[in-house]
């Protein structure tokens, strides 16, 4: 792995390619008050050098910045607040980068993954969710790994070569198979391939004649009319699979430091716009596989 500042200097000059040199983002900081050096592209370059490196803490993280490397760099309390700031531009970002890996695909997966807050015992201890806000973190069950856990779910579609197109957070409650009206509302003629927790007759007959889209998902061993994936797409569901083990073991999702739900938001957001970044670096610096996001900065 290279150092905080080959990282950065990457990812911040594969932003720049992509964003161009129109964007507000690009722009120094105007509002009243001192005045910064540090773009808010470069903000979201330094958080998104963070997240790939897998650094949680942003105080450690600061610590190991050397100031001769970055010598317009803000301080900590100026860093968090300016992410803050920019929580809606992040989001925005992702989505120009994801134009320029992927194009029309004729095949999606869907899955989901918990996001626990904390430890199930420690549920009615944690502060982080109990200011107003439209989603709660609550109790869910993870099936996978046959545990309850408290905090929110995940609800990700990936193309068939492992980028995430569209993503959302819900409470850990909510069900999977209530995500496909909102997957009908962004995606139209395609094929689209979950696991048996997408099981829904009425729901993949809503989607094949408002959207166009065919959900196809393995059948319950006690089916009376079994059905499966067609052999063409068997082994593609892998594929968000490896999204959701990257997104925990590389960008450590299922720590959390936030003390607010804006800035735990905020950082998931962060995290999947890291994966995408490298996702584009794969492809068009590095000529490899773009789900190969382990080699991406090496």
């Amino acid at each position: 792995m290279h150092s905080i500042k080959s990282n950065f200097d990457k990812i911040l000059c594969a932003l720049r390619e992509i964003l161009g040199g129109d964007m507000s983002i690009n722009k120094k900081q105007v509002k009243p008050g001192p005045k910064t050096k540090f773009s808010d592209i470069e903000v979201i370059a330094l958080a998104c050098t963070a997240e790939c490196m897998g650094h949680n803490s942003e105080n450690y993280f600061f610590s190991l910045l050397n100031k001769k490397d970055f010598p317009d760099l803000l301080s900590r309390r100026q860093f968090n607040d300016r992410r803050k700031r920019l929580h809606t531009k992040i989001e925005d970002v992702r989505k120009l980068v994801l134009a320029r890996i992927t194009k029309k695909q004729e095949a999606y997966v869907i899955d989901s993954m918990p996001l626990r807050l904390c430890k199930y015992a420690r549920r009615n201890r944690v502060q982080i969710g109990k200011e107003t806000a439209e989603i709660k973190p609550n109790i869910g069950y993870c099936a996978s790994q046959e545990e309850r856990y408290f905090g929110f779910k995940l609800h990700a579609v990936c193309s068939l070569e492992g980028a995430v197109q569209f993503f959302d957070i819900t409470s850990a409650s909510a069900s999977d198979v209530q995500y496909l009206s909102t997957v009908g509302q962004k995606l139209k003629n395609c094929h689209l391939i979950g696991d048996k927790g997408y099981i829904s007759e009425s729901y993949k007959q809503t989607l094949r004649e408002e959207s166009k889209i065919f959900l196809f998902t393995d059948s319950r061993s006690n089916a009376k009319k079994p059905h499966f994936i067609p052999p063409i797409y068997k082994g593609k569901r892998k594929k968000i699979e490896t999204i959701f083990s990257q997104l925990s073991d590389q960008f450590n999702i299922q720590q959390n430091y936030a003390k607010t739900l804006l800035s735990y938001f905020n950082r998931i957001r962060s995290k999947l716009l890291s994966m995408t970044i490298l996702n584009y670096i794969n492809q068009h610096v590095n000529n490899k596989p773009i789900s190969q996001i382990k080699y991406a900065l090496k």
